[in-house]
């Protein structure tokens, strides 16, 4: 953290969330996955925390997490 400090890269400026926004939309519609392809628990081995988000059509997306594994 202090190299960052030093460099004048922390504290970063605030995000807006409206750029926010406009990236997650932009990466909606160009990529299946976000944030990563969704792999099934797998019995004894490691399980990935979170949830993704699948692209199946034009404005239809379907929410996948560790609860929801429909």
């Amino acid at each position: 953290m202090p190299e960052r400090i030093e460099r004048g890269l922390w504290p970063h400026p605030a995000l807006k969330f409206s750029d926010v926004v406009r990236h997650l939309a932009q990466v909606l519609e160009s990529e299946t996955w976000f944030p990563r392809e969704w792999k099934p628990a797998i019995p004894g081995e490691s399980i990935w925390e979170g949830g993704v988000i699948e692209r199946k059509a034009q404005w239809i997306y379907k929410l996948v997490d560790k609860i929801n594994l429909a």
